[in-house]
């Protein structure tokens, strides 16, 4: 008997007796769901690893929820007292994800499979059991592509679509991942993608968790064409509908250090401020939506000779030309070339009388209040003429004529 069971066990074992039993049970669920479910290869190892060859799942209408060259599982234990799932590992081989919220009846084009799967069990379930917990030490995808498309909106042709996503050359390495409830937490060894959009991602790396109302990120280092930004980050929403209306709904909070950021590859974000292609190397806590920021101890650099260091409050953005600015200048240093070089929304150029050249490098400290072409300031300027004592409205009538009201002194 014991070799009659090894015998079985062997044939079992065989990659063809596998991949046979694979299709087979494909068939079925591909009648069974009114789909394409299809299973090229399976391969069992003695640890009851599993790997799934050239498989591809179909949504009713026939288009890919899941195409991929091989989809392997390392299975980690069971442990039905502590009510936990370990995985070891998913790794997903040149994998096409595709996600649809469908117009007809605004359910996701997969919803049919997770019905079928459902228990349909009307026993009321027992509140007193705490929630089982999945454990992944690992999610690796490779050479992968994903796609999320709302039929209920239309797309838009700038920035990032959240609601018609198209991410190709996507790689990704998960360690650690965590599901326990609505919240989520996981290391992310590296993250690299390009979106329809343009917008291209390097490398991305963290500590990550995701909870209903926040999304935080520890140690955070993002690495684009343009940009490398060492944070820690964290977005606090009243849910995630609210990155549709980012620039006022979602509040953030930011530790920069060592960081230098090109604004426009915020702009793919926030597609008001695409133009501004300027780079600017940052250090302390900014908090607050894109629209109101608050920032203390800020420090930035910009161009060749600017420097700040200080307090900032704005209020408007992205709209630089009617944003409202509170500023505590602790220092300030610039010239006529670096702000004459800053570009505004639209790729424009901030307005500079031609007359600031003369000043040569120009050192304020002080408070100034209002916008940039209309404020009150109380302020010590040092320049290459000479050190200015202010305390005035300053308003910019055109491009060549300023209006001030106040005192003076040299």
């Amino acid at each position: 008997l014991a070799m009659l069971l090894l015998s079985i066990y062997g044939v079992f074992r065989t990659s063809r007796v596998q991949t046979w039993m694979a299709q087979k049970t494909a068939k079925y669920l591909s009648e069974e769901l009114g789909t394409t479910v299809q299973v090229g290869g399976l391969d069992i190892s003695w640890f009851l690893d599993i790997e799934l060859q050239n498989i591809r799942i179909t949504d009713k209408h026939y288009r890919n929820i899941l195409k991929a060259r091989s989809l392997r599982l390392d299975l980690g234990k069971l442990n039905r007292k502590n009510r936990f799932i370990g995985i070891y590992a998913i790794s997903l081989h040149q994998g096409e994800i595709n996600l649809v919220r469908q117009a007809a009846d605004s359910a996701m084009n997969y919803s049919f499979i997770v019905d079928y799967f459902s228990p349909h069990d009307t026993t009321p379930a027992d509140t007193t059991l705490k929630p089982w917990k999945l454990g992944i030490s690992g999610i690796r995808l490779k050479d992968c592509s994903f796609s999320y498309n709302d039929e209920l909106y239309q797309p838009i042709s700038d920035g990032v679509d959240y609601n018609h996503l198209n991410i190709n050359n996507l790689n990704l390495d998960i360690r650690k991942l965590a599901i326990a409830g609505d919240s989520i937490t996981a290391r992310l060894k590296t993250l690299s993608l390009k979106e329809k959009s343009g917008f291209v991602l390097t490398d991305l790396s963290a500590v990550f968790s995701v909870k209903p109302t926040q999304i935080s990120a520890n140690n955070l280092h993002i690495l684009t064409p343009a940009s490398h930004i060492k944070m820690n980050l964290s977005f606090s929403h009243s849910g995630f509908n609210a990155y549709n209306s980012f620039i006022d709904s979602v509040k953030m909070t930011g530790d920069f250090r060592e960081t230098s950021l090109n604004l426009n590859d915020i702009s793919y974000f926030a597609p008001e401020i695409k133009g501004m292609d300027n780079e600017i190397k940052i250090a302390g806590l900014v908090k607050g939506t894109v629209a109101s920021l608050k920032s203390k101890n800020l420090q930035l650099a910009l161009g060749k000779q600017t420097i700040f260091e200080g307090n900032v409050n704005m209020d408007g953005l992205p709209d630089i030309t009617e944003t409202f600015i509170h500023l505590k200048v602790k220092k300030f240093k610039t010239d006529y070339y670096d702000l004459a070089n800053f570009k505004l929304p639209g790729y424009k150029n901030l307005e500079i009388p031609e007359a600031a050249k003369n000043a040569g490098i120009i050192g304020v400290t002080g408070y100034f209040t209002g916008f940039i072409n209309d404020f009150v300031s109380s302020a010590d300027f040092k320049t290459g003429l000479g050190t200015l004592k202010t305390d005035l409205s300053l308003k910019t009538i055109s491009k060549n004529n300023i209006a001030y009201d106040g005192h003076l002194s040299l």
